[in-house]
């Protein structure tokens, strides 16, 4: 497990507060957050073929930053996926949980789209009794590197549709020294903006 990719993952994540205070509140209308949610569905190429779960996330873009550093924010992001109703110990139960942050780039606007990029180092853990080589697997917990963007879409107000592809690399997987497991996948949801981030 590499811990010092979880510990800049952390403090990435802790510098929202302080992106969101870059320019006053009278300026920018409100805290330049958004807080969202949606519903996962991913593919992980060993074991069961879909996972299907839910996402939590909240992200910053700040205004006022040099015209150099513009669309750049960060965003914390929390996932759990697992396959039907399963439950620990038994066969087939599988399970990922991801948690982490990193920095995300929003393309330039057009109209009511708002597309992004983004990078993502988490604390992952893997579960699973689920046969794989002649040999039943369990449990490990390391760090993920998480690659994806996708778009927001602006509905009224403060909401917006939101549709995010992922894909992720577990490089210490134990399943085989030689392998690294990749799942992807997508989440739909929505966002609600605490600022006034929608205004041209």
């Amino acid at each position: 497990m590499s811990w010092k990719a979880i510990v800049v993952a952390i403090t990435i994540t802790a510098s929202i507060p302080v992106f969101s205070q870059v320019v006053p509140s009278a300026s920018q209308g409100g805290l330049p957050l958004r807080v969202g949610g949606g519903f996962s569905d991913f593919a992980t190429y060993v074991g069961p073929e879909r996972m299907l779960g839910g996402a939590l996330w909240v992200d910053s873009t700040p205004t006022g930053l040099p015209r150099l550093l513009n669309g750049f924010g960060v965003e914390a992001e929390a996932r759990y996926v697992t396959v039907g109703q399963t439950r620990p110990g038994a066969e087939g139960f599988f399970r990922m949980a991801t948690l982490g942050g990193g920095p995300t780039y929003t393309v330039r606007r057009f109209g009511r789209i708002r597309p992004y990029a983004k990078f993502l180092v988490n604390y992952g853990v893997l579960q699973m009794n689920y046969p794989y080589r002649g040999e039943i697997y369990r449990r490990q917990s390391e760090a993920v590197y998480a690659l994806g963007g996708g778009a927001e879409y602006h509905l009224v107000s403060h909401l917006w549709a939101r549709g995010d592809y992922e894909y992720q690399l577990w490089p210490d997987t134990l399943l085989n020294p030689n392998w690294t497991l990749d799942p992807q996948g997508f989440t739909a949801g929505m966002s609600w903006d605490l600022g006034n981030m929608h205004r041209h």
